[in-house]
């Protein structure tokens, strides 16, 4: 995780819908949401594996500089 600020869920999803790049856990990871299936996503830029993002995780996510 960069820096010590833990993201609140909401500040998470508003920063995404504000087109900021949010990362979660590392930069390996974006945050987005999928309009699709109206949901926000946790996607891996290595292998393209997805998983539904959840409160829980909003604490490792941070705005990409």
């Amino acid at each position: 995780m960069k820096g010590n600020t833990k993201m609140k869920y909401t500040k998470v999803l508003q920063a995404i819908k504000d087109g900021k790049i949010v990362k979660w856990g590392n930069d390996l990871y974006d945050v987005v949401y999928d309009k699709v299936c109206d949901r926000y996503l946790v996607i891996c830029n290595a292998n393209d594996y997805t998983t539904v993002f959840n409160k829980q995780e909003a604490k490792e996510c941070y705005i990409h500089a």
